[in-house]
């Protein structure tokens, strides 16, 4: 927590915070599992794409094929569960990495910081000093560099 000006402000970390919606059951039939609902989004946006493409390479939906027609979408749902990177999920980790891309680079007091339109940099290069005693010994009239002194 941090003071200023009359209030308070305390820094919250939201995704503690958050709980995941399951289904327990569809009217009167109990599923065998709790199904949250990114799982039932895969698998509803899965299946409609699953029977476009077997419709379009003409394969009949019989009950010998049946695996074909709920095996993708169902592994689509069980795939969007599983840790993906850093210990998240699919739809976790990608939501960070769009947050990531459009996100400024840094908040200044939780306000984008604004770069100015144009900017002057100012420079200076430095000698090493031996070239800079040099320079002013010969400035100076002396030749030689003054003679070291041993310090032991």
């Amino acid at each position: 927590m941090s003071t200023s000006d009359d209030h308070v402000v305390m820094n919250t970390f939201t995704d503690l915070y958050t709980v995941e919606r399951s289904l327990y059951r569809i009217y009167e039939f109990e599923l065998p599992r709790p199904i949250s609902l990114p799982q039932l989004a895969a698998f509803l946006v899965g299946l409609p794409v699953v029977v476009a493409l077997w419709h379009f390479l003409h394969v009949s939906f019989t009950a010998d094929r049946f695996y074909l027609w709920v095996g993708p979408p169902a592994l689509a749902a069980w795939a969007i569960n599983r840790p993906l990177a850093e210990g998240r999920r699919p739809l976790a980790w990608l939501r960070t990495q769009v947050r990531h891309r459009c996100e400024p680079a840094a908040l200044d007091r939780l306000q984008r910081r604004t770069e100015p339109e144009r900017m002057q940099v100012l420079g200076y290069i430095q000698e090493p000093m031996v070239r800079f005693h040099r320079r002013l010994l010969a400035h100076l009239g002396s030749a030689a560099p003054p003679a070291r002194r041993d310090m032991s």
